[in-house]
């Protein structure tokens, strides 16, 4: 931290250490010298930022420890399951005609087989987790209605991210 001298405009230095998701420490070094100690991530592909402290107030370590509780925070923000539940319960709320036929397949293709994706934090599904569900109702021979809930996932996390 010492070794970060004011220059001629405001600048940040990232800590790098924070896991996939999760966010990291940034110091933001102005020019009047003042070292200020963020959390940073990115919701949505914009920056959020979460002022922690000043340095020398609040030491190296304990930002470090701050930014891994958020980070713990951010990613148990809610599992998959409850993002489908949550959506479930948006279709119920606007009479949609479809909710019984996307409750039913969200408990016969993704949360009864599956799981443990459905235990995950929600950000923490990756393409991946979606390509092991869609696969597998393929495998199965269910062809035409792995389009249907490919649809219906995409429309739980847009619900999600509004």
């Amino acid at each position: 931290m010492r070794s970060l001298k004011p220059g001629a405009a405001d600048y940040t230095r990232s800590d790098q250490r924070g896991a996939r998701g999760a966010g990291v420490l940034v110091v933001k070094v102005k020019t009047t010298g003042v070292k200020e100690l963020y959390y940073v991530r990115y919701v949505q592909k914009k920056i959020r930022r979460k002022k922690l402290g000043n340095w020398p107030d609040m030491s190296l370590s304990d930002a470090r420890t701050d930014c891994a509780k958020l980070g713990e925070v951010d990613a148990s923000g809610g599992s998959l399951s409850l993002l489908l539940d949550s959506y479930v319960s948006k279709l119920k709320e606007e009479d949609a005609a479809t909710e019984a036929d996307v409750e039913w397949s969200f408990k016969k293709y993704v949360t009864d087989p599956h799981p443990d994706i459905a235990k995950l934090p929600a950000s923490l599904i990756e393409p991946g987790h979606i390509k092991d569900i869609l696969s597998k109702m393929i495998q199965s021979g269910v062809t035409t209605f792995t389009n249907r809930v490919r649809a219906r996932l995409h429309a739980a996390f847009q619900h999600g991210l509004n």
